[in-house]
């Protein structure tokens, strides 16, 4: 089976517009598996995508991502599946973290000028 594969590496911002804080993403980075959505990143639509070949297992609630680039960005998580959120988590719960990610929900990309 085939997968389509995307990363985009986010990172949290907050700023102030009309008096009001409010707060978004500003991905540096996207990476993908798809040559169209490298191809098109940055000219069709925002962010410019680098095309990148992933590997990924999943077996018995664990899964494996990992990528490395031509330009040596590289990125590998493995990660548990599980019915609570660990100690070490920066929510308390996955409501929280939830509306977080919705408030989140402006993004902002760099890419080249071509």
């Amino acid at each position: 089976m085939a997968f389509l594969l995307k990363t985009a590496h986010r990172i949290a911002v907050e700023w102030t517009e009309n008096g009001m804080v409010k707060e978004g993403v500003f991905i540096p980075r996207r990476d993908t598996s798809s040559h169209l959505n490298a191809l098109a990143g940055g000219r069709v639509f925002p962010g410019e995508h680098h095309l990148e070949e992933f590997t990924v297992n999943e077996e018995c609630g664990r899964y494996e991502v990992a990528f490395k680039s031509a330009d040596g960005t590289s990125l590998a998580v493995t990660a548990l599946e599980t019915d609570c959120l660990g100690p070490d988590s920066a929510f308390g719960s996955l409501e929280e973290a939830s509306d977080f990610f919705k408030a989140g929900s402006s993004g902002f990309s760099g890419c080249r000028r071509v």
